[in-house]
């Protein structure tokens, strides 16, 4: 009778795996795209602890990985650095993220590849905590296929104890910066930038002082930043602690004496094209100038040379007590022949 039995036993394991491949065939040519697997099949590496300098200095031919490089920052470990090697990889690390985290009309919610495509994010980028334990979250709970990079990218913050996951996703400690080599000249900007919002992701009083600063600044200021920001982009009429954040960024990106030129040439610009939108098509140049001659905004900047230069100087001040850290962090980070 044992012989039977095993023939029998056999046979039923046969007929099994033939209706599971079958199955399984079936579900490979439904159609339907293939959803990134869950857990990411590429090592994690340990990031580079380094200065601004020695980050942007880094060749990239000595890269761990030919389309990317980690990197923390060596007077604050807990603020992670994605840096890549051309816009399109960066995108596909952080381009959904960005319009969850502060992209009007998107805001809150993970976008289809289909309907941002055609869509911009950001050269550079910068996330707290809080903000990438949600965005995973929430692609949990609706079930939505992440790509593999953002899959990747999920289980690097777990490493580096960003994010936390115990069933759910949850808020670590520290914050990402994605930057891209790509940026070439503006990099040197970029990073100071960035790190300025890392450094506000991980000190709470850092949030206040940026936004006590925000307030201080006139109702002409203040509609002028905002205006700007709105025009590139930035969800600063929902997020108030963001266009806090921004404008302190701006201001502290560059060292002072360079901060005028930078808002006149720069930022002036995205004002005036906001403008000049709302108004419709100006005609002359004639119209334009009389636009600008009765704007109490671009009067009041006529009217104070300066002004931003001496905003970002009492930042300046503000920020290097309370954080220790000065222009030597942040600015004259390429060697003189700018030779990276």
């Amino acid at each position: 009778m044992r012989p039977r039995n095993s023939r029998l036993q056999l046979a039923v394991f046969f007929a099994v795996l033939v209706f599971s491949c079958k199955k399984t065939a079936a579900a490979g040519n439904s159609g339907l795209p293939e959803a990134a697997p869950d857990v990411s099949t590429v090592q994690v590496i340990t990031p580079i602890n380094a200065s601004l300098g020695a980050m942007l200095q880094y060749s990239p031919s000595r890269w761990r990985n030919p389309e990317y490089e980690t990197f923390s920052f060596n007077l604050n470990p807990h603020i992670f650095y994605l840096v890549t090697k051309t816009f399109t990889v960066q995108s596909r690390f952080l381009k959904r993220l960005a319009f969850f985290t502060e992209k009007p009309g998107f805001a809150g919610t993970l976008a289809r590849d289909e309907d941002i495509a055609g869509l911009r994010d950001w050269f550079a980028h910068d996330y707290s905590a809080g903000d990438l334990a949600a965005f995973f979250e929430l692609a949990r709970k609706e079930n939505f296929a992440l790509n593999s990079s953002e899959i990747e990218l999920r289980d690097m913050l777990l490493a580096q104890g960003i994010i936390k996951n115990n069933g759910s996703y949850t808020e670590g400690e520290g914050a990402l910066i994605g930057l891209s080599i790509e940026s070439r000249d503006r990099l040197p900007v970029y990073y100071a930038h960035e790190t300025i919002h890392g450094l506000e992701f991980t000190m709470p009083e850092l949030q206040k002082l940026f936004m006590e600063f925000f307030d201080s600044l006139s109702s002409l200021e203040k509609n002028f930043i905002r205006t700007a920001l709105v025009y590139r982009d930035y969800n600063v009429l929902a997020d108030k602690q963001l266009l806090a954040s921004e404008t302190a960024a701006y201001l502290l990106q560059q060292k002072p004496e360079e901060t005028e030129k930078y808002f006149r040439e720069y930022v002036r610009p995205w004002y005036v094209a906001y403008q000049e939108a709302r108004r419709g098509a100006v005609e002359t140049e004639e119209a334009a100038e009389a636009a600008e001659y009765t704007d109490p905004v671009m009067v009041f900047l006529a009217e104070n040379p300066g002004i931003f230069g001496r905003r970002s100087a009492a930042l300046q001040k503000s920020f290097r007590e309370l954080t220790g850290l000065g222009p030597e962090t942040f600015y004259d980070l390429l060697p003189k022949d700018r030779n990276l």
